[in-house]
């Protein structure tokens, strides 16, 4: 069937005609015709569902070919495997292949239109999946093969190649072929001699053969037999993948043909870089392509990490318009990541890609990282890493004493900037108070003292010597992220520029912005050492908003850290356990065994258990004894060598019975008058000392929250006990403090036990730093010192604290019955004497009151009944002792949440009065009634 159109061309400008290819109109017209051809026919299939043998079925003609060499020891399993369609032939890319009947006559004599179809798979970036030549000359030849044509690669790229029996040569250059999944190409000659080639249903490119004849009695899958005697040892004569379901047309195939054979390939994303790439350079944009796109205007989420496990990952984007992510930060270098897409439509995830991963290429110089930091587990420090460098400024001991031990490792304490094998320039020695984040465990410690100087042509230089050459190291700046405004281009308005003089022209910018805002951050740069000495800039955007200096590391770096299943100091359930860790980077983990030690003592003298050679990151553990703590670690072991040695780390079985805690001491703070405090179980009644003598009415005795309560001045009052040595907590002893106290005070001591040793509960200032208005708690048993700060506690409201002590050590501090944080003590022993409530003894003793502001020194608020416990409080008794505090909407204190409370919070509606302020954001707004609606009630 033909048809003939007509059409001609006018051109106006305005209404009036300028041009015509008919001025005359004379109805002359320019033609063409177009002839609609009938679909292409099928004279050959190979459908590839044969389940054994070396028979290759042939479906129409019943002309089979040969599969040859599949029982090669190379090939690796059975040829025949599941495929697209039924099975499918699976080749070795070494010499298997499938040998097509030739005594078959193919459809493609000269002038004759013809197809040829094929689905196929491959991770290979060179071989032939078809190749149709002749026995006894080099000429003619019919190819498509990847990457390679005979003469040159383009690898993963589709190549067309035919040639005639006179020798006229045609090559194409077709698409890239995405990846190592099914995909369907298809070559079709037209009436005109156009060959035409198509991956998934795309066209991608032609060229005119002039309707030669292609005379060929060799006719292979997978391979191309004169390739293959050229060059017998090549591995791009050989295809290394899958075919299914070739098929040989009388015709050319008509679009609709085409796209037919494509719709039954799945839906999918193609990565690029392609899924295991090594050698991808640290700025990659990472692209996706949908081989069949069935999903137009589709969205994208896209997931980026170190880690397989991409639930929290370190990167990524959602709701991207266009298959495209650059990185937010360069890659690190020498690193495996892990990515994966998501294609959205209508808000709905329609399809979730494999994880993939690629590999970057090695460095020449450092690379800066910024990390969140919320704790000792992601502090990354640890004792068995090697550390040349670890400082923490301003802590307010002697020079180079011990400031702290965190995870096991000791940061020198820093009055003078500098020591054995480092020095920090500075304009001016600027000391501040840390302030509170939310860090907690003892690496919290690092973020208690900082001191910052900046100047526009001077700006601090902290350098580091004693390096060894060639050495990769991890230098770590300890610091916090302040939240702070949000300029136009996204970076909080603190910005400082840090340069390390290995990279001097490619300074690093910081903001208050970073991972953690609000929190820790890990500001880290991983180099590898080109002289003995390391030197960091540090240049502030603007010279008042200048780098706050806290505390800093440098380590020798480990090809990866261990992340612990347990994690250190849980306490389980039962005598069973399954150990497992996870390396991080994930990747750089590829490759090693592990040896696993558990024994229940830290040197890990004598174990319960020693295994080596483990293939997988866990072991299972059974029949544990109860009650106790056991520590372990693991080693990875790489070509015989252990590469990495893990910290040791802990966990407890729990008791099946646990008993509750049972009172040792109880000061009920229920006296009516005089200077004496009761204590109703062994009679350690305290006195009160500065009772105003000149004002015999002044209301110490107060009403409290368990009938009466003791107020204190803040001024000079305290509560003195007496000799608390009875009370002395022996190593390994479990014990718990709890009390009640109300104040608006931001600084001052609740409950001190002191010398030698300290368990203390303050509000703000601890003897080292202020993070004014948190409870802290301190301890320290001959010279080892714990910290853990709480949530704010000066809005004049009761609050109720509890300290507990395992018998293996394990110290945890809860406020209004919520944990706020645990440490180890490693089951010190504390020797105490001096105790008091309100003030600290040893401060007193010092004479700090002529050095110290005296409001840090005293508390002024109430305090209510306070007891020592031997072993640890339960749960239901840290809540019901909880639950007698009012609930934040009980505004006046009247023991209910009501329209009293309500008519306060209105009558002071947009101004910033107490107690109408209840959540103290400084204005008394609709989250304050929110608070309101949440207790009314109660």
């Amino acid at each position: 069937e033909t048809t003939t159109y007509h059409w001609k061309v006018e051109v106006f400008d305005g209404a009036t005609r300028v041009y015509s290819s008919d001025p005359g109109n004379l109805n002359k017209t320019w033609t063409f015709t177009t002839k609609a051809y009938t679909p292409a026919t099928k004279v050959l299939e190979y459908p590839m569902n044969d389940p054994n043998g070396t028979v290759v079925r042939e479906t129409i003609g019943n002309y089979n070919g040969t599969a040859v060499n599949l029982d090669d020891p190379n090939e690796g399993g059975s040829a025949w495997i599941p495929g697209l369609i039924g099975n499918c032939l699976n080749l070795d890319g070494i010499d298997s292949y499938a040998d097509l009947d030739n005594s078959t006559v193919f459809p493609i004599p000269a002038g004759k239109m013809f197809s040829i179809s094929a689905y196929f798979k491959t991770t290979d970036t060179d071989g032939p999946i078809f190749a149709f030549r002749s026995s006894t000359n080099d000429n003619p030849i019919l190819c498509v093969a990847v990457g390679f044509n005979g003469v040159d690669s383009i690898p993963n790229t589709l190549r067309f190649i035919s040639r005639d029996t006179p020798g006229n040569l045609f090559r194409m250059t077709g698409a890239v072929v995405p990846d190592g999944d099914w995909n369907h190409v298809a070559v079709s000659r037209a009436i005109d001699g156009t060959v035409s080639m198509y991956l998934n249903g795309k066209f991608c490119g032609s060229l005119n053969d002039g309707l030669v004849a292609y005379e060929v009695d060799w006719r292979l899958l997978g391979a191309d037999m004169r390739w293959i005697n050229a060059a017998p040892g090549e591995t791009q004569r050989f295809l290394k993948g899958s075919i299914d379901t070739v098929t040989i047309w009388d015709g050319a195939l008509k679009q609709s043909q085409i796209d037919e054979m494509a719709g039954v390939l799945p839906y999918r994303l193609a990565p690029e870089p392609r899924d295991g790439t090594n050698g991808v350079t640290e700025d990659v944009t990472l692209t996706w392509s949908a081989p069949v796109d069935r999903y137009p205007g589709a969205t994208y989420n896209v997931y980026l990490g170190m880690n397989p496990d991409l639930t929290n990952s370190l990167d990524g984007a959602t709701g991207l318009p266009s298959p495209q992510f650059k990185p937010t930060e360069p890659l690190e270098f020498e690193s495996q990541y892990f990515w994966k897409v998501e294609t959205v439509v209508d808000g709905q995830v329609v399809y979730t890609s494999p994880t993939w991963s690629f590999i970057t290429i090695k460095g020449t110089v450092g690379r800066f990282s910024v990390l969140p930091w919320t704790g000792d587990a992601d502090s990354k420090i640890a004792s068995n890493k090697t550390y040349t460098h670890a400082v923490k400024f301003n802590g307010r001991i002697a020079d180079g004493a011990v400031f702290t031990t965190i995870n096991g490792v000791n940061f020198e304490d820093d009055e003078n900037f500098g020591g054995a094998n480092w020095s920090l320039s500075a304009p001016a020695r600027n000391p501040y108070e840390g302030f509170g984040v939310n860090v907690g465990g003892n690496s919290a410690n690092l973020l208690h003292n900082f001191f910052y100087g900046d100047q526009d042509n001077n700006h601090p230089v902290l350098t580091l010597t004693g390096l060894t050459v060639g050495t990769q190291y991890v230098t770590t700046f300890y610091t916090v992220g302040f939240g702070g405004p949000v300029n136009p281009d996204g970076s909080g308005g603190r910005r400082v520029d840090i340069t390390a003089s290995d990279n001097p022209t490619m300074p690093w910018r910081v903001d208050e912005n970073g991972a953690g805002s609000g929190n820790g951050q890990l500001i880290k740069y991983k180099y590898t050492a080109t002289t003995d000495t390391m030197s960091f800039t540090f240049d502030a955007y603007t010279t008042g908003d200048s780098w706050h200096h806290y505390a800093f590391s440098n380590e020798v770096a480990v090809p990866f850290d261990l992340t612990p299943t347990p994690a250190p100091r849980t306490q389980i359930e039962g005598t069973d356990v399954v150990l497992s860790w996870v390396p991080d980077p994930f990747g750089a983990a590829q490759g090693v065994t592990w040896n696993l030690q558990l024994g229940t003592d830290a040197s890990m003298a004598t174990n319960l258990i020693n295994v080596t050679g483990l293939t997988e990151a866990s072991y299972p553990v059974t029949g544990l004894s109860l009650d106790t703590q056991f520590f372990w670690k693991v080693s990875a072991v790489r070509n015989g060598q252990v590469i990495v040695t893990g910290p040791v780390w802990t966990f407890i079985t729990k008791p099946i019975t646990v008993n509750p805690a049972t009172a040792l001491v109880e000061w009920k703070f229920d006296d009516t008058a005089g200077t004496v405090l009761t204590e109703t179980l062994m009679g350690l009644h305290g006195t009160l000392t500065n009772e105003d003598p000149n004002n015999p009415n002044y209301p110490l005795w107060v009403e409290g929250l368990k009938n009466n309560a003791l107020q204190l001045n803040g001024v000079d009052q305290f509560v003195d006990l007496p000799d608390t040595t009875p009370l002395t907590a022996p190593a390994g002893f479990a014990f718990s403090l709890s009390g009640y106290f109300k104040t608006s005070d931001p600084e001052g001591p609740v409950y001190v036990m002191r010398h030698p040793g300290i368990l203390g509960v303050y509000v703000g200032y601890d003897g080292a730093d202020s993070v004014p208005g948190r409870l802290r708690f301190i301890s320290a048993s001959f010279g080892a010192l714990r910290r853990i700060t709480g949530p704010k506690v000066d809005d004049g409201r009761w609050h109720h604290y509890a300290v507990t002590r395992s018998q293996f050590g394990i110290v945890e501090l809860f406020v209004d019955g919520v944990s706020y944080g645990i440490v180890d003590d490693f089951n010190a022993e504390y020797i105490n004497a001096w105790s008091a409530f309100g003030t600290d003894k040893q401060w007193l003793a010092d004479g700090w009151l002529t050095t110290h502001p005296i409001a840090q020194l005293h508390l002024n608020g109430l305090i209510d009944e306070t007891k020592i416990w031997q072993g640890v409080l339960q749960a239901d008794q840290i809540a019901a002792m909880a639950s007698l505090i009012p609930p934040l909407g009980d505004v006046n204190t009247d023991g209910a949440v009501n329209l009293a409370d309500l008519a306060i919070v209105a009558d002071s509606w947009l101004t910033a009065e107490l107690p109408a302020d209840i959540n103290r954001s400084g204005r008394v707004d609709l989250e304050d009634f929110d608070v309101l609606s949440q207790d009314w009630g109660k």
